[in-house]
């Protein structure tokens, strides 16, 4: 990912998600996202959260290495691990429409840390440089790639 060197924090991308990574250990990953009429799941607002670990840091403290893992509500169900947990941890509520809120920012952590102990595929992001003018957005690098967003 490109960043701008002023960034604070929040990105947006062109399908309208918005992503913001906050401090703290583990640190935050949040997508915000609003499904299209025309999705699975039409006109559904929804959040997703990631646990976010550096791995290395630069000479001037900023994290060069990441690696993310996804939040989830409590223990994968063997019968179907993208489900919804049937327990989930304390200060986890699961929705009936699916998915799960988190009583606090607390909860949200702890529900990371207990992620990431869990055996899961966690990729490893490393950070190349700054955006700079002139450089090729995701849409148009997917593009090229012959994968269509829209």
């Amino acid at each position: 990912m490109l960043a701008p060197s002023g960034w604070n924090g929040v990105l947006g991308a062109l399908d309208g998600t918005e992503h913001m990574l906050a401090g703290g250990d583990p640190m935050i990953a949040q997508y915000e996202f609003q499904t299209s009429e025309t999705a699975a799941v039409p006109s559904q607002h929804a959040y997703l959260y990631f646990g976010v670990a550096a791995l290395k840091r630069d000479e001037e403290g900023r994290a060069v290495v990441l690696r993310y893992w996804p939040t989830l509500c409590g223990p994968p169900r063997r019968d179907r691990p993208a489900a919804v947990t049937r327990h989930p941890w304390p200060g986890l509520s699961v929705k009936r429409e699916g998915g799960c809120v988190a009583r606090d920012v607390g909860t949200l952590r702890k529900a990371a840390e207990r992620s990431r102990a869990l055996e899961t595929d966690i990729p490893t992001l490393r950070w190349l440089r700054d955006w700079r003018p002139g450089d090729q957005g995701e849409v148009d690098w997917l593009a090229d790639q012959g994968i269509r967003t829209h």
